[in-house]
């Protein structure tokens, strides 16, 4: 669990606090490079703390991540207020050579419904600069970028792994490994899209910390998953607006 008064918990409570009260959605993209933890070590650990700490629901580990476009609009259209909706490794869903397909297409139709809705989505992946150049600059509020990987310790051989099980004795007994990220807000983000890099831009926060997720991995799955082809997917942005409608 994400620990009180540290640069992230202040951070997500702020997005509540004053993003939501200003009626809009927030967007945030986690980096990262392949196996620092973005997903297990970050992505989890905020959504985690988000339902139990920030909106103080009593429910066990939220589905709340997926890996499939499909299933992301999905569960756009289930989602209540203030609910995180996370699309893992999306790179594949949103990178730039295949943008203007039609479920590209459609992701961005969503987003111009969003305006009103309180929505908190989350994409991870490990380049920013992957998502499409439109997408980056008119839509992501936030950066998170993981610098630093410390995997767990076991306590009776000593060994480091990943997981809940040491990979080489077998004991579940472990010193919880940790990452360090850092992040950058809008302005940054800016600027960073018209230099076409994060280097030489200081973050707005470094060197913060938090330890790796320790819980079941509880994936998402939509109901509609079967459903195939553009009609699935004009029907979800279809109740996305009628429900958008009903909110107004």
């Amino acid at each position: 669990m994400i620990k009180e008064n540290t640069a992230l918990s202040i951070f997500l409570k702020s997005i509540y606090k004053k993003r939501f009260a200003q009626n809009y959605d927030y967007v945030i993209v986690i980096t990262g490079k392949k196996g620092l933890g973005k997903s297990r070590g970050l992505l989890l650990n905020i959504i985690q703390y988000w339902y139990k700490r920030v909106l103080k629901r009593r429910q066990r580990e939220p589905k709340r991540f997926v890996f499939t476009a499909k299933d992301f609009l999905h569960m756009l259209y289930i989602s209540k207020d203030y609910d995180i909706c996370a699309l893992d490794e999306s790179s594949n869903v949103l990178y730039k050579g295949d943008y203007m397909t039609a479920l590209n297409k459609s992701i961005n139709k969503i987003y111009d419904q969003l305006r009103e809705q309180f929505y908190f989505t989350i994409f991870v992946l490990p380049n920013f600069f992957s998502l499409d150049k439109t997408f980056r600059e008119d839509q992501v509020n936030y950066v998170l970028n993981v610098t630093h990987r410390v995997p767990n310790t076991c306590k009776q051989c000593k060994e480091k792994f990943s997981g809940e099980e040491c990979f080489f004795c077998g004991s579940k007994k472990y010193k919880p490994g940790f990452i360090l990220f850092e992040g950058y807000n809008k302005d940054r983000v800016y600027k960073a899209n018209l230099k076409g890099t994060f280097h030489g831009i200081a973050p707005s926060f470094k060197n913060a910390s938090v330890k790796e997720y320790k819980g079941r991995l509880l994936q998402y799955y939509s109901e509609e998953k079967k459903e195939k082809g553009k009609e699935a997917i004009k029907e979800v942005i279809k109740k996305l607006k009628d429900k958008r409608a009903t909110n107004i």
